[in-house]
């Protein structure tokens, strides 16, 4: 399965080590990968990343936004046939 994952990081030097470490332990393949700081050097980088796996996106995803440095905003997965469907997923805070 593949899926996109959209969310911020906050300015921390090691918060996209520790996020590449996860995504790497939990057995997924990084296909893409984009990192834009965000306009306010406060608010860290605007990261959009396409990944593959043997398991489900959704998992990826969960031990993602358990990270304190990461805000998981959206979730996309494809599956097999290349069909995408939107996992539902939008975990902002105000």
């Amino acid at each position: 399965m593949s899926g996109l994952l959209t969310f911020d990081l906050s300015p921390g030097a090691s918060a996209l080590e520790r996020l590449l470490s996860v995504v790497r332990r939990r057995g997924f393949n990084i296909d893409a990968l984009q990192a834009v700081r965000s306009g306010d050097a406060d608010r860290g980088l605007a990261v959009e990343l396409t990944v593959s796996g043997d398991r489900d996106v959704e998992v990826l995803s969960r031990h993602l936004s358990n990270l304190g440095d990461c805000r998981v905003l959206a979730v996309q997965s494809q599956t097999c046939g290349g069909v995408d469907q939107d996992a539902g997923i939008d975990r902002r805070t105000s």
